[in-house]
This record gives C-alpha cells, structure tokens and sequence, in this order.
C-alpha cells in the first residue's frame, strides 16, 4: 500500500467509523497498541531477563 493510499484509507476510516471518538481517545488508543507490539517485540528477542525469549514474530505482527 503506498503512503497517499494509507492516508486516503485512514480519513476515510476516520470520518466514517471513528467520526465519534474524539482525538485524544484516538491517541490514547494507538500508543496502547505501539505498546503492545514492543511488549511482544521484548518477548520474541528475550530483552526482558526476568521473563526470557516468549512469544512468536506472529505476535509482534
């Protein structure tokens, strides 16, 4: 997908489906997912001592 395709698919997405959730929950929403991802991303590579190598490259994606 190339950028000016994401971008037109995302303010379609934005003014239809997510026409009612405001900016800040928007926000607040996608830094929970980027967290998400990194946190799978410490378990696949097993950066976190404590916890080891967990999870599968399936879960980063």
């Amino acid at each position: 997908m190339g950028w000016s395709t994401m971008w037109d698919h995302l303010a379609r997405l934005r003014s239809s489906f997510l026409a009612d959730i405001d900016e800040q929950t928007l926000i607040l929403k996608i830094a929970e997912e980027f967290g998400e991802a990194v946190q799978a991303y410490i378990g696949i590579t097993g950066q976190n001592p404590r916890k080891g190598v967990y999870g599968t490259r399936e879960d980063v994606q």
